[in-house]
């Protein structure tokens, strides 16, 4: 855009105890996201406090969640290995 001039009116307002909050549409974003990695990166698991929530129940809850998948995608490749197919 090429704008050179300096603001004529600039703020910065902190919130010290306060929680960060995601933009409008964040969730819809994530489920793209999610699908997109599920897709072309099975196994990656997207977890913490930038993606579904930001205090710390969210997060332990998303931790949970996380393990209990990727307990789910160990258990499933050693049973395939057991039964002689190794996926690639």
């Amino acid at each position: 855009m090429g704008v050179r001039a300096r603001p004529v009116v600039t703020g910065i307002y902190r919130w010290p105890q306060a929680n960060p909050q995601y933009d409008v549409g964040h969730l819809a974003r994530m489920r793209v996201m999610e699908a997109m990695v599920a897709a072309d990166l099975p196994g990656l698991h997207l977890t913490g406090s930038a993606y579904r929530g930001v205090g710390l129940p969210d997060c332990i809850e998303q931790g949970r969640t996380t393990a209990e998948a990727v307990v789910a995608r160990v258990e499933e490749a050693m049973k395939q290995q057991r039964h002689g197919y190794f996926p690639a």
